[in-house]
């Protein structure tokens, strides 16, 4: 379990940008079993490493602990994060979605290249992204979230002090603790999905979470929020003095 929270597992998995890809022109196609996710996985045996040596970061491992989850639990990954989470933190506009549309008005889109134009991306069948991000939130639930996530109130001390101890990701230059980014004096995470991508992290010196949101995501993966991020902690950093 462990192993897998920290992207340590070694078991080997297409990238997310290829897993991306082919649902982008698909997102309502029925999503694979993690039994056919586990065969996909095994015919990359050759790249498979011995767990606890290298940290590479993939949503196979979170679909993994999904799996885990519900054989333990008897109960859907969606309705524990519910009771747990959701409810326990007051979040009022957070859920694990059933269904393909959004509530609200909200929409997210990807650049059609074929067509030189930006195409509709907000349908998207939730069991795509399962345990590694089938959420819905907003900016406030968010703030809140990373807050309590990264500083305590939602485990046990000796579970937040595991969770907050990190080890580097290899090509990049971030710490991952048990399922969050813990750099020094920052703790959060980035997620992309078709149409949408988000950074929520929570920073110590200021006590303040920072949710940055784009409501575009094509097909290369790209996240564009990162020009954004990095010109905020950039300002944190000469005009405030704190950040990472």
């Amino acid at each position: 379990m462990d192993d897998l929270l920290r992207m340590r597992s070694g078991i080997a998995a297409p990238s997310d940008t290829e897993v991306l890809a082919e649902v982008y022109d698909r997102p309502l196609a029925p999503a694979p079993t993690l039994d056919r996710m586990m065969a996909t996985s095994a015919k990359l045996v050759a790249k498979f490493k011995e767990p606890n040596t290298v940290g590479e970061y993939t949503d196979l491992n979170y679909y993994i602990l999904g799996g885990i989850v519900q054989k333990v639990t008897g109960r859907d990954m969606g309705a524990l994060i519910t009771d747990n989470v959701i409810r326990k933190l007051g979040l009022k506009q957070t859920s694990y979605p059933a269904g393909v549309d959004l509530p609200g008005g909200l929409h997210g889109y990807g650049w059609n290249s074929k067509g030189k134009r930006l195409d509709d991306k907000t349908k998207f069948n939730p069991p795509l992204a399962g345990a590694a991000g089938a959420m819905i939130s907003n900016i406030a639930d968010l703030q809140t979230f990373m807050r309590v996530l990264c500083t305590g109130g939602l485990f046990k001390r000796a579970t937040q002090l595991a969770m907050m101890r990190g080890q580097r990701l290899a090509g990049t230059d971030a710490s991952y603790g048990e399922g969050v980014i813990t750099n020094p004096g920052i703790c959060g995470h980035s997620g992309t999905i078709n149409g949408f991508n988000t950074d929520v992290y929570y920073f110590e010196k200021p006590r303040a979470s920072v949710v940055i949101s784009v409501n575009r995501l094509d097909k290369d993966n790209i996240a564009q929020t990162t020009p954004v991020f990095q010109a905020v902690v950039k300002t944190m950093k000469t005009q405030l003095s704190i950040g990472p």
